[in-house]
């Protein structure tokens, strides 16, 4: 392809791109659900260490037998990120309570 091509079809890429974020920005922000049991030490431990990443998620998101592969991985990029270690304690008191909340297996 000739360069004077590439580079018109670079612009109309680069202005389509531009114009969608654009749209994109002008989305009101996602309202945030609250967890179940907002006041429980599972959800209290799930708002203070999940959100210095990411909003926490519903326990919902989740099957239960899920739910433990799902807080190692997130606790291996905690690690990662430099963040400090959950205790033991802490995360059975969060698999608890994302079991308890945990979406129904459908057959």
């Amino acid at each position: 392809m000739p360069p004077l091509r590439v580079n018109k079809i670079m612009k109309k890429s680069s202005l389509l791109v531009c114009a969608t974020m654009w749209v994109a920005s002008c989305a009101p922000p996602p309202v945030a659900i609250p967890l179940p049991d907002a006041d429980s030490p599972g959800a209290r431990i799930m708002k203070e260490n999940c959100s210095q990443c990411h909003g926490a998620p519903q326990p919902s998101t989740h099957v239960s037998v899920e739910w433990p592969g799902v807080v190692d991985r997130m606790l291996d990029h905690r690690t990662r990120k430099g963040y400090p270690p959950l205790s033991a304690n802490d995360r059975t008191t969060l698999l608890e309570y994302l079991h308890k909340h945990a979406r129904e297996v459908t057959p």
